[in-house]
């Protein structure tokens, strides 16, 4: 089951419509007071298709997302995806999470959900190794959005992140790798590069809850 857990340092079915992992506790963070300065937050990596109760089944992967007074920067580790095979990794940020259905535990309900001010996003994309092994990282500021429709695919979902937003970092798979060097650059870029002739879908995913506390 997905599970996920914080370390203190001092410092979605797709995403336009099916589910996202119903996953568990808020980030704590570093706190002064009621003040955050920075945190990390490490959550476990599951696998779609949800079980019943709304978690993922988890892979062998770990996700950790970074907040600061600027922004946020992720890395996303994992496994069990097709070898030499192109993903792509999507930001699905809830601005509001105490607006969400349920109060800071957003799901896929809520991507239509305007009061919880929803944003989908390109975060980066990238090649598996020979054994379905990848990495993948960003970063983005608070107010900050990627440049062109191809990656923000719903102008209705085109909300840039902000501090205490709830974060889901999506992955997504895009078939195996087309020969057409520009298809190819689709594949790594695009919410459907590839989609025909491939089908695409979200395959893993990973949850970081709201900290409820503002930053610095």
């Amino acid at each position: 089951m997905l599970h996920r857990y914080l370390l203190p340092l001092g410092l979605a079915c797709a995403l336009l419509g099916a589910n996202l992992p119903a996953a568990t506790a808020a980030d704590d963070g570093v706190r002064k007071g009621r003040f955050v300065k920075e945190s990390v937050g490490v959550a476990s990596v599951g696998a779609f298709p949800a079980l019943p109760d709304g978690s993922l089944p988890e892979v062998d992967g770990t996700s950790v997302l970074v907040r600061t007074r600027t922004g946020v920067g992720f890395t996303f580790d994992t496994t069990a995806l097709l070898p030499d095979a192109p993903y792509t990794a999507w930001w699905v940020v809830f601005n509001r999470p105490r607006a969400c259905y349920t109060p800071y535990a957003c799901g896929s309900d809520d991507l239509g959900n305007a009061a919880a001010e929803v944003g989908v996003f390109f975060a980066a994309g990238r090649m598996t190794d020979a054994h379905g092994q990848a990495s993948f990282a960003a970063q983005v500021d608070y107010g900050e959005l990627p440049q062109g429709e191809d990656q923000v695919p719903n102008p209705a979902r085109a909300n840039p992140v902000r501090p205490g937003a709830e974060i889901h970092i999506v992955l997504r798979d895009h078939g195996p790798a087309l020969d057409d060097p520009e298809a190819m650059e689709a594949q790594l870029t695009q919410f459907n590069g590839g989609c025909p002739p491939n089908a695409c879908a979200n395959v893993q995913a990973s949850v970081h809850r709201s900290p409820k506390v503002r930053f610095w």
